[in-house]
């Protein structure tokens, strides 16, 4: 059986270094992959906190330096609302510095 989780990186003033936590806690329990969410206008509930939303490309390379096996992903990447040629570099450079 595999695991999954996705981490809690869409409340307004996340700390990141508790995602570390999380994940090197996944990875010590055994799970298999960790996902984090996207959205690049958070919903209203954030309202002037507009950013507060972590920006889960940048955060996943973050993780990938903290772990040594586990995998990771966007559980939801909202693509028309970026550029498609940026984000085939941004993960393309995450998958060569994640390996």
């Amino acid at each position: 059986m595999k695991l999954q989780v996705v981490l809690p990186d869409e409340s307004a003033g996340a700390d990141p270094r508790g995602l570390v936590d999380l994940v090197q806690r996944a990875e010590d329990l055994g799970y298999d992959t960790v996902w984090l969410p996207d959205h690049i206008l958070p919903p209203d509930a954030y309202g002037p906190v507009y950013g507060g939303v972590l920006e889960p490309l940048v955060t996943l390379g973050w993780l990938a330096a903290v772990t040594t096996r586990i995998r990771l992903g966007t559980s939801v990447l909202v693509l028309p609302l970026r550029s498609p040629f940026v984000v085939a570099k941004q993960v393309a450079t995450l998958h060569a510095v994640s390996c």
